[in-house]
């Protein structure tokens, strides 16, 4: 083959694609910082300008041109990088000030400088190479993006004061790696065996204590009695970031004094995904943990893993032990997750662990509960012992194991009541290699499998939260449970947001919540939807008995009544027919701010609204007209403007806010409150669960409090900002409103549904 036929070929293909775009980069205004774990419509927006001007996601699949999504993951950051380094900017991959101020001077390709052709003709040919199955040799190697190694962890796994079978060698690198740049037969979320030493990830040992995992890293591991060469197997995490390499033969090396140093990572091999190399550098931090010598880092007894909480949560049926029940353990720091499971990640969940397994899950005849390696406890009474199968989630901080009931027979409850748990020694590590003792002085469980919970009753004496309503609001498509719908549920009194997610706080949000997290979705086949830790319902009926699951946004309003989730990524369910039944609140996880945890209840009202499949309330309101009155600086949405919306009949005012009245009115209403108004960058004004409409052409976002105030009538609702920054309109233009559902009622009880046929307003700010 003829490398300088396709150097030029792919130069050409570069030159066409640049100047075929001539024209089509459109300046981009983004509103905020945007880095890695960032979502919205603005890391979509950033996702196409980047594919369509010579800064490719992927050459294929998610994130390509066609398939960009809403989140900024390790390829967004990238492929910014080699934009920003062609732009003159710091290549940290972070949308800040300075890369928002470029963005938005962005013109056409007629001004792009040689620097930025240059790096498009660069990601081309890493394009072309990889589709040809070859390597760039063009001789031109961007180090812009490039992955990095993290940190290098060790684990004993052999006996002690060897580096022999069963040791391993974790490494974490900055970003996604190509599996194939390891090992051909590799993949993310799979093991390859028999890796000799001469292979990349193959192990050997210097005389001298030089350990060097091929074409990967070297690092010193002190000083040793002789040398060897391992065989080893490779594993990939699922995310692609993790490598354990696992020693699986060889002569086992004496460690005299063991003393990490010296570690460098090695060029040559590993590469992202975008084919970008990972470059020489022998300023990375010497690993942690240890081999099992006489110097490694053990548990010195400074630095213990305890349990601070154990708490049950009944998921399947009441008055058993079963599938669906939740065992969620917190530790006071964050755990390594190899030492729990070689297969479980930060943030991630592994499944099928049988009860011989570290988590696995085992009650005997005298109602005591094992959770292998990790905590034992007194439930109560039993009829009978079992065992189970279980999957475990670790948290993103890894502080939080989630223990899920997956199979195994029932057991019934007759006297539930938690007692003597202890924590156990001799698997779960921190970090550091430090390990968590046997300990019998832990709290015992809080929480509920479902039987008669006397100790529970004792300590809340009924005085946990409630569910008050759950509202569900369809903001994707109609006919489908999918991304933009939202579920609000309302409690009885303020709660601890950290009973919820460790990120949360009142009148704040945090994004990326799992389905397996507190808060995080799921429907079933059978039309049910689990709000993990919180409630369940069911919708009705899903097409083909589909099912899914979601990633989600948890907001908590300013006053900790008020949660609203918003599904935020998951596959499109189609609805069949929609019919809201059977709810229940769960208990152990939800908490108010003394402690008291909400209990599991069968009897709180069906949720009302809907996710666009359809409702039986045909007749509730609808809005009539919306008018704007503009009432300080013209030209600006700002303190003292407002917004009078008329509908068709008299509203329930408590379904607005519960402390208004007609002819009265309620004061400080934030944003994410029903009646609160936020104004996107895109020029949309939306009335929290009322209506939104385009305004026009914005310089910036923002959001404001508001009184509301209903008419004696009860059919005309006004809406004044009262505080709030000033956002100068640069082209008012009103349009695309609509109505929302989920809330406003009328006194029947019917529900206004959503609709985007209304009028536009009139008026103007």
């Amino acid at each position: 083959m003829n490398i300088k036929k396709i150097s030029a070929a792919v130069c050409f293909v570069a030159v066409f694609a640049i100047f075929g775009i001539a024209g089509s980069a459109d300046a981009l205004t983004i509103s905020r910082d945007l880095t890695i774990g960032s979502s919205g419509s603005d890391v979509k927006s950033l996702q196409q300008f980047l594919n369509n001007n010579g800064y490719p996601i992927a050459s294929t699949g998610v994130g390509s041109k066609g398939y960009e999504t809403m989140m900024f993951g390790g390829l967004t950051k990238a492929a910014l990088q080699r934009y920003q380094s062609a732009n003159g900017l710091t290549a940290n991959g972070i949308v800040d000030a300075a890369t928002r101020a470029k963005l938005a001077g962005t013109t056409s390709t007629s001004s792009y400088t040689i620097a930025q052709l240059q790096a498009m003709i660069v990601s081309l040919q890493a394009q072309i190479a990889a589709l040809l199955g070859g390597n760039n040799t063009s001789g031109t190697t961007t180090t812009t993006g490039s992955p990095y190694i993290t940190s290098i962890e060790v684990t004993d796994g052999g006996d002690e004061n060897y580096i022999d079978k069963g040791d391993k060698i974790e490494i974490t690198f900055s970003e996604a790696i190509d599996p194939e740049s390891i090992n051909g037969e590799l993949e993310d979320g799979d093991t390859v065996t028999g890796i000799t030493y001469g292979q990349t990830g193959g192990v050997s040992v210097t005389s001298a204590g030089k350990l060097t995992v091929k074409n990967i890293a070297t690092f010193y591991v002190g000083d040793v009695e002789s040398s060897s060469l391992f065989t080893s197997k490779i594993a990939l995490s699922s995310t692609g970031k993790v490598l354990t390499i696992t020693l699986t033969s060889g002569n086992d090396v004496e460690i005299t004094d063991e003393n990490f140093d010296t570690a460098a990572q090695l060029n040559g091999a590993v590469t992202d995904l975008n084919g970008n190399e990972m470059e020489a550098d022998s300023e990375i931090s010497d690993p942690d943990g240890t081999f099992g010598g006489p110097t490694g880092g053990g548990d010195d007894g400074d630095d213990e893993i305890d349990i601070s909480s154990i708490v049950v949560s009944d998921g399947g049926e009441e008055d058993y032990i079963d599938i669906g029940d939740v065992i969620k353990i917190t530790f006071d720091t964050p755990v390594k997750p190899s030492s729990i499971n070689s297969d479980l990640d930060v943030g991630d969940t592994v499944t099928n662990i049988a009860y011989s397994e570290v988590g696995g899950v085992q009650v005997s005849s005298a109602g005591k509960i094992t959770v292998k390696g990790i905590a034992t406890f007194d439930m109560g009474s039993v009829e009978e012992s079992g065992t189970f199968t279980s999957k475990m989630n670790l948290s993103a901080n890894g502080k939080i194991l989630t223990i899920t009931i997956t199979s195994g027979t029932d057991i019934e409850i007759t006297d539930e009541d938690f007692s003597d748990a202890t924590q156990l020694g001799g698997y779960v590590e921190d970090e550091d290699g430090n390990e968590m003792e046997a300990n019998s002085d832990v709290d015992d469980p809080t929480g509920t499998f479902g039987g008669n919970n006397s100790s529970d009753d004792d300590d809340n004496d009924g005085d946990g939260p409630t569910i008050e309503s759950i509202a569900v609001t369809d903001g994707g498509d109609e006919g489908y449970i999918d991304v933009n719908d939202i579920i609000k549920i309302t409690f009885s009194e303020a709660i601890d947001p950290e009973s919820i997610n460790e990120d949360l706080s009142a009148g704040d949000y945090t994004t990326g919540v799992l389905y397996s997290e507190v808060g995080g979705v799921q429907v079933s086949s059978g039309g049910k939807v689990t709000i993990k830790g919180i409630a369940t319902f069911y919708m009705g009926e899903t097409e083909d008995s589909d099912s899914g699951t979601f990633t989600s946004k948890l907001a908590l309003s300013s006053a900790g009544t008020v949660l609203t989730i918003t599904l935020t990524s998951g596959s499109d369910i189609e609805i069949a027919d929609e019919e809201f039944s059977e709810t229940a609140q769960l208990g152990g996880y939800v908490e108010d701010e003394d402690g008291n945890a909400m209990e599991a209840d069968s009897s709180i009202d069906d949720p009302t609204g809907s996710f666009g499949g359809g409702s039986d309330s045909d007749d509730g309101p609808a809005i009539d007209a919306i008018v704007i009155y503009d009432g300080q600086d013209n030209g600006y949405i700002d303190e003292d403007d407002y917004i009078k919306i008329t509908f068709t009949k008299a509203l329930k005012a408590s379904s607005v806010n519960s402390s208004l009245d007609a002819g009265d009115y309620v004061s400080d209403i934030v944003s994410d409150e029903t009646g609160g108004i936020s104004v996107s960058a895109a020029g949309v004004v939306t009335i929290k669960n009322i209506a939104s409409f385009d305004v026009g052409d914005v310089d910036e976002g923002g959001t404001f409090a508001s009184k509301i105030a209903l008419s004696t009538s009860g059919e005309v609702l006004t809406i004044t900002l009262t505080t709030g920054s000033s956002i100068e309109i640069t082209d008012e233009d009103y349009g695309t409103a609509k109505q929302l559902t989920g809330v406003i009622e009328d006194e029947d009880g019917n529900e206004m549904q959503a609709d985007s046929s209304i009028d536009d307003p009139t008026g103007g700010f």
